[in-house]
């Protein structure tokens, strides 16, 4: 059903706040892009710039932090830092498919590996890596954006043409709120 036919209906009944919420939230998927950055206080930076709002780039650090995250919430894309592990991220990415398959109904997040050196991301980039694809530095707001813009299925990203118009320089993430500690 569509939102906005949700939220009308939901309006006309006159119902209070909390069962307008739980009323939009049956109404199905958002067109909201979500996503779920992990070990990365620059890409957190960069993705509240381009995302609706910046609660819907949620930073944690930790492995078992994001997987606390992503079985709460649903996530459309998830970026790991690889930092100095790439076989962590691996893992890591190997536990989130399973959850996503424990859960009802299915999710399925792109899963992309943010790497710092060119062979990090090959090994990262390999279709037998369990992620969905790599991001090699240099991280910047355009090269973050053709990331999201990659995987974000159709769901809302602001046009890049306009972050920058706010002045907002690719080398210089904006000002953020630091990582969230789960």
């Amino acid at each position: 059903m569509d939102p906005a036919l949700c939220e009308v209906h939901t309006r006309q009944r006159g119902s209070t706040l909390e069962r307008e919420l739980t009323e939009l939230a049956l109404c199905g998927p958002s067109d909201t892009l979500k996503v779920l950055i992990v070990d990365s206080e620059t890409l957190h930076q960069y993705v509240c710039a381009l995302v609706h709002s910046i609660e819907d780039a949620v930073s944690v650090a930790g492995h078992d932090a994001a997987m606390s995250r992503l079985a709460q919430d649903p996530f459309d894309v998830v970026l790991i830092d690889t930092g100095e592990s790439v076989l962590n991220v691996m893992v890591t990415a190997a536990e989130m498919r399973a959850l996503e398959r424990r859960q009802l109904p299915l999710r399925h997040a792109a899963i992309i590996a943010c790497t710092s050196t060119p062979r990090d991301h090959a090994d990262c980039a390999y279709a037998g890596s369990g992620l969905s694809d790599a991001l090699n530095v240099p991280w910047t707001l355009e090269t973050v954006h053709a990331c999201l813009d990659r995987w974000r299925d159709g769901k809302y990203l602001r046009e890049l043409a306009l972050v920058q118009d706010t002045g907002m320089s690719s080398a210089a993430p904006p000002p953020i709120p630091p990582l969230q500690q789960a």
